[in-house]
C-alpha cells in the first residue's frame, strides 16, 4: 500500500472511530446505485440512533468526504485528533464555525 492511500485509510478509520466516541454508528455498506443515481450517504436518524451510512463502493477520498461533512460541525477541541484530520474537518466546517477546531 502506498503513502497516500495508507494516510488515507488512517484518517478513515479515525473518522469512524471518532464518531463512535460521539455515540454514531457508522455503517459502510453497499448503497442504491443507477444509471442516473448514485447514494453517497450521510447522516440520519434510524429507529432513535444515530447512523451515518457510506457507500462502501466509493473511494477512501469520497468515504473521507462524507463523514468530515456529518461529523465537523460535532467535533470540538477536547476530542483528540491527528493534525491532519482535524485538518480535513476544517474543511468542512462553515467559515465562522473553524475556529473551534484550530484552538488544540
Amino acid at each position: 500500500m502506498d503513502d497516500e492511500k495508507l494516510l488515507q485509510k488512517r484518517i478513515l478509520d479515525e473518522l469512524i472511530s471518532t464518531a463512535e466516541k460521539l455515540g454514531i454508528r457508522v455503517r459502510r455498506e453497499h448503497l442504491l446505485e443507477t444509471d442516473d443515481f448514485v447514494s453517497r450517504g450521510g447522516k440520519c436518524t434510524l429507529s432513535g440512533d444515530n447512523v451515518i451510512f457510506v457507500n462502501s463502493r466509493l473511494s477512501a477520498l469520497e468515504q473521507i468526504s462524507i463523514l468530515a461533512e456529518s461529523l465537523a460541525p460535532l467535533v470540538h477541541e477536547d476530542i483528540f485528533l491527528l493534525p491532519r484530520t482535524r485538518q480535513v474537518l476544517e474543511k468542512h466546517l462553515p467559515a465562522g464555525k473553524k475556529e473551534l477546531l484550530s484552538k488544540v
